[in-house]
């Protein structure tokens, strides 16, 4: 297989300074990659040349490099670089039109980076010296994730381009990027690649293109946010280091279809449909944050699959509720917070439902009490374990703010 180096323009190491030169222009090399499952070369034609080559460093495969004169020849002995049919027979082919990929959010400095500010649930941020980040395009699927977990997934609507400024922190020692910051250690940084510990790296600042990749419209959040390690399996190369990984959409498509419950119309999604169904209505889906999502599981792992006022319910059913609402507090407080079921976590937080900060029994507004299976709850214990409710002043004060609305 024959590779243009025009669509690695992000990788450096498909660059040199011209030997025996001061410093100047840089020129481009190009390459021949030999993949161990080649997609397309002669290869008893092409094995001839390639094997007068000196041999350099590229993942999943051995990559030589070339000059012009061998250029030409190995593209006279594959006849020319492959037009856009090439390959293609005439039946419709399964090979997906779009590519997958992981997107890595982080939120702490690490390998010399201050990274961007993404909200992951509905775009990414990242810039042009990421590895892999020119190959990103509108229409291709994303999975969200951190070092550990994965949230989610969508499809890219919109990527915006603009110029800033990043910083780069290297090792005051060796200059090196490879450093982390410690939390708990003094001093606070330490660099992997020289072993050096040091209190304040060296700042460098860059001039990025940043692309902000959105994919909001089609974001689904995963019930329950499920280990990076189911991942790995699916991913095309087998660097961890690389914020944007590419997917085998082959293998993702189970995976997501297993922990996101996703079916068939969801995989259609990713064309943004502006025009407007039947009816008026036009397709939007629910923004989700992923802090709330963290808190949710936090008090799946707190209380278990249980509602606290009808008991045990699908965990897909149960929704994280606030007893300070969050837009006061812009935080999430595992002991001020319940596990309810939808209907009821919206009846709760319009004061229409309300806890007896005396009894720890439910309260239903008298307007619900001609709806038996709101009635019904009315009297009834909270059914939570008296060590894991909530602090009974919270309690009192959303209780407080109903009765006000009840009268």
């Amino acid at each position: 297989m024959l590779t243009d180096p025009e669509i690695h323009d992000d990788d450096p190491t498909y660059w040199i300074e011209p030997e025996g030169t001061a410093a100047g222009p840089r020129v481009r090399v190009r390459y021949a990659i030999k993949p161990s499952d080649p997609l397309w070369y002669e290869s008893a034609l092409a094995d001839s040349v390639i094997r007068e080559l000196p041999v350099s460093r590229a993942q999943g495969g051995t990559a030589h490099r070339v000059t012009p004169d061998q250029w030409v020849r190995l593209m006279a002995l594959v006849g020319g670089w492959p037009g856009p049919d090439a390959g293609e027979d005439d039946e419709a082919s399964d090979v997906p039109t779009f590519k997958a990929w992981g997107f890595k959010t982080l939120t702490k400095t690490g390998n010399g980076i201050l990274h961007y500010p993404d909200e992951p649930a509905e775009f990414y941020v990242y810039d042009n010296k990421v590895k892999n980040s020119r190959q990103v395009k509108v229409g291709d699927l994303v999975v969200i994730q951190d070092s550990d977990y994965v949230f989610g997934a969508g499809w890219i609507d919109s990527i915006e381009v603009s110029a800033q400024e990043k910083i780069r922190y290297r090792c005051p020692s060796c200059k090196e990027t490879d450093i982390k910051e410690r939390a708990t250690k003094q001093p606070a940084y330490w660099c992997s690649g020289c072993h050096t510990a040091f209190d304040a790296p060296v700042e460098e600042i860059l001039d990025v293109e940043t692309y902000t990749a959105n994919y909001s419209r089609t974001f689904e959040l995963a019930d329950r946010y499920f280990p990076v390690i189911a991942l790995e399996p699916a991913f095309v190369a087998r660097s961890k280091r690389n914020a944007i990984r590419e997917l085998d959409v082959s293998l993702l498509r189970p995976l997501l279809e297993e922990k996101l419950g996703i079916g068939a119309a969801w995989w259609d999604a990713k064309v943004n449909e502006d025009e407007r169904i039947a009816g008026g209505h036009k397709v939007g889906m629910r923004k989700n944050r992923i802090g709330q999502q963290r808190f949710r599981e936090a008090l799946l792992a707190r209380h278990g699959e249980a509602c606290a006022f009808t008991g045990r319910q699908p965990a897909a059913a149960l929704e994280a509720a606030h007893l300070v609402p969050y837009s006061k507090l812009a935080e999430h407080d595992v002991k001020a917070g319940l596990l309810l079921r939808r209907d009821l976590h919206v009846l709760f937080d319009k004061h229409l439902i309300a806890i007896d900060p005396g009894t720890w029994e439910i309260r239903v507004a008298p307007k619900l009490m001609s709806y038996p299976d709101l009635a019904i709850l009315d009297g009834r214990s909270v059914l939570m374990r008296e060590e894991l409710r909530p602090p009974r002043k919270l309690i009192e004060e959303h209780a407080a703010a109903a009765r006000v609305s009840w009268e």
